[in-house]
């Protein structure tokens, strides 16, 4: 069904424009999915849809093609609601909206009642600040076949609008599950006896945990990676089992957090 809205004061504008707030998306259980691409990743995975929005020229767009085989969900099956291209703008949070997005319910799942995978690899995140480092490491995890990504308080949310466009769809496939703590997380993961590593220049090298049989690690494991500035918590080290460092002959002194984890996770998925 489609419903027409030609008012910035209609409430459901006004409720939709707060979602582009992490407090407001994280309280409301909604996000707001935008533009082609996201929208049919979005599709693809099945996420609860609340509301359709589009525009006229999006439903005469090439990209509009993109989306056949979900035509009838879209305009018949879900709320979908028409709006100008000015109301559009107000509820995008992109500078060149593509005149389509979805309300969908938030897949992230609260500490997972399930136990770990015991060939798992998995993806710890403590105190990840930058949307943009966050949508890469889920991206990361995703593409080299992790398990999971499991965040502990203090992260960024990982549904927010940069953190979504830099996991590129990823967020929508691989499980995000939120804990308490980074405590709590590492509890959960020891009940399968998963290898926590965590990220630290004062760890070992990275390539001694195929080439060393004294501290060979393999599968389940996971990695912690800690906040940009600050590196791990004293907490997180104490938790690991095994600290590793990236061994980094040139002048750079440190990686960006989001390359840091790409690397390691490409390891780990070499185990």
């Amino acid at each position: 069904m489609i419903r027409e809205i030609t008012s910035k004061d209609n409430p459901i504008v006004k409720k939709l424009k707060q979602l582009d707030k992490p407090s407001v998306s994280r309280r409301e259980g909604q996000i707001l999915v935008e533009g082609f691409r996201q929208v049919q990743e979005a599709l693809q995975a099945e996420l609860e849809i609340i509301h359709v929005l589009i525009t006229a020229d999006a439903q005469n767009s090439k990209g509009w093609q993109l989306l056949a085989d979900w035509h009838q969900l879209l305009c018949e099956e879900s709320d979908c609601l028409l709006l100008s291209e000015n109301l559009f703008r107000i509820i995008s949070g992109t500078d060149t909206p593509q005149g389509i997005a979805l309300v969908c319910r938030t897949p992230v799942m609260i500490e997972p009642t399930h136990k770990p995978s015991h060939s798992g690899l998995y993806l710890l995140l403590e105190e990840i600040q930058d949307p943009g480092n966050m949508g890469t490491m889920i991206r990361t995890a995703d593409a080299f076949a992790f398990d999971a990504v499991l965040i502990s308080s203090g992260c960024v949310w990982p549904y927010y609008d940069k953190a979504l466009r830099a996991s590129m769809g990823s967020a929508f496939h691989l499980p995000v599950f939120e804990f308490c703590s980074i405590e709590t997380a590492v509890s959960w993961l020891k009940q399968s006896n998963v290898k926590i590593l965590a990220a630290d220049p004062a760890g070992i090298d990275l390539p001694l945990l195929r080439q060393n049989e004294n501290v060979k690690i393999g599968r389940p494991a996971a990695v912690i990676i800690g906040n940009e500035g600050r590196g791990l918590s004293q907490q997180a080290r104490d938790l690991a089992d095994v600290r590793i460092r990236i061994p980094m002959p040139g002048q750079a002194e440190s990686l960006n957090a989001a390359a840091a984890a790409a690397i390691i996770c490409y390891e780990l998925s070499c185990l």
